[in-house]
């Protein structure tokens, strides 16, 4: 409604870069009202806005190749980087695909999430396909959810290897007949999605049902075929290991640099090394429970219950 107001008053906008100088105007004004008291508006509720700005600052080239546009000079300084957006200098081509996201102001955009880019990929691929453009990048813009004036912007070069490993994902999928057929692809990545899925009991429950009832046994070729997977997972099992411990190492040597420095901290340009205290997690002492109710004269058995059951592979 107040951007809606703010086009009536100003009859002089004639170019898309004003109009979007004068919508991002709008949100940061909105905000800080918001934001601190009537008091410290320098402007006052019945000032006239300001003239309309535009985006014509000489654009900076880092050594990446991105070009960063700079805010306009009357911009606050108090908020400078809310303006900072990346763009592809020269992509040789008049296409180019877009994608804007909202997203939680907690989370880390130091780079684009995984899941969009792959989103990107197959969006650019399936331009590419069905129609006579060919993109080559694609702009994936992430607005903050709380604040709409601080986007951050990042550009995606279109890989055909991706987009054909989707592809070959989507037809394996529509061409399955058998869910034992399909991966369990949350579960390869780590698990993490399986907590957020509403399938994850039936993934479960097709991977149990698809378990042989076993009492044969393999033949040599087969054996051979089976020990040799069995020698690739211990390898990388023994490589993960070392990793892993070479990791902790190397944390444990983070450590005793700060402990010397007298730090616990620091923030450089796209990383930050912090190192704090987290709070305690709240747990039931089980022992004093047991001993409570046997003292208070309630059988537990009668509470408990048996959980799901889940596939275990062990590998020796």
């Amino acid at each position: 409604m107040e951007l809606a107001q703010r086009w009536e008053r100003e009859k002089g906008i004639r170019s898309l870069p004003e109009l979007a100088a004068v919508s991002q105007d709008v949100m940061r004004t909105t905000r800080r009202q918001e934001a601190r008291p009537a008091s410290l508006d320098r402007r006052g509720p019945d000032a006239p806005p300001p003239p309309p700005r535009t985006l014509d600052a000489p654009p900076v080239a880092r050594e990446d190749g991105v070009t960063l546009f700079s805010p306009p000079s009357d911009v606050p300084r108090e908020e400078p980087a809310s303006m900072m957006t990346q763009s592809v200098p020269d992509i040789g081509q008049t296409s180019l695909l877009l994608d804007c996201k909202s997203i939680d102001p907690r989370a880390n955009l130091r780079q684009p999430k995984p899941e969009h880019v792959f989103q990107m990929h197959v969006g650019m691929g399936l331009v590419r396909r069905a129609t006579d453009h060919q993109p080559e990048y694609a702009i994936l813009s992430y607005i903050d959810a709380s604040f709409w004036d601080h986007i951050t912007e990042f550009p995606v070069r279109f890989d055909p290897r991706v987009y054909d490993a989707a592809i070959e994902r989507a037809r394996s999928i529509m061409a399955a007949t058998d869910p034992g057929d399909l991966a369990p692809e949350g579960k390869i990545a780590g698990g993490g999605e399986c907590r957020y899925c509403a399938w994850g009991q039936q993934c479960v429950g097709t991977t149990l049902a698809s378990m042989p009832p076993g009492g044969a046994r393999l033949g040599a070729n087969a054996a051979a075929e089976l020990k040799s997977l069995r020698d690739a997972e211990r390898a990388l099992a023994a490589s993960a290991e070392a990793t892993e411990y070479t990791r902790a190492a190397t944390q444990e040597a983070i450590k005793q640099f700060l402990r010397t420095a007298g730090v616990r901290g620091h923030k450089g340009d796209n990383w930050s090394v912090q190192w704090t205290v987290t709070k305690g997690r709240q747990s039931i002492d089980q022992a004093a429970l047991l001993e409570a109710a046997a003292d208070a004269g309630i059988q537990i058995d009668e509470f408990k219950k048996e959980g799901k059951p889940a596939e275990r592979l062990t590998v020796t």
